[in-house]
């Protein structure tokens, strides 16, 4: 696996990660690429199949400064802003299900390795023990 690294201290709306994963997926040659990162401003990422009008409220993102992106992938509406960080797993993989699950245990060993105790359940969960952290 190859972690991609930009250089820091140069905000970056999140289409220009989306951008990025599209290029990586295309231009390098195939392995597995993992990247970390934020968004410049708060937004909201949605699915290839999500009705945008349906699950986001638009007046109240434009009223409140946030953006409404699409991402090439499926599953549901997530916000992002940089208060959180968000993970790529850019993979030549054909099997949906083994490249997410490899990439939730790749999250999950990287949040132990940080002495976070966490879990992959579910279909889409991470589920944190919030006991150990003391924010």
């Amino acid at each position: 696996m190859k972690n991609i690294i930009l250089p820091s201290g140069m905000p970056r709306p999140l289409t220009f990660f989306l951008a990025l994963e599209e290029w990586v997926a295309r231009e390098l040659p195939p392995d597995d690429y993992f990247m970390a990162w934020r968004p410049e401003r708060p937004t909201v990422i949605c699915g290839r199949n999500q009705d945008i009008e349906t699950e986001v409220d638009i007046p109240f993102c434009k009223a409140n400064g946030i953006a409404v992106a699409r991402r090439r992938s499926g599953g549901g509406c997530v916000y992002a802003d940089l208060d959180n960080w968000m993970f790529s797993l850019i993979t030549p993989s054909d099997s949906i299900d083994k490249a997410f699950g490899d990439y939730t245990a790749m999250v999950v060993r990287m949040l132990g390795s940080l002495g976070i105790k966490a879990e992959a359940t579910g279909r889409n969960d991470i589920v944190i023990d919030m006991s150990r952290i003391h924010i």
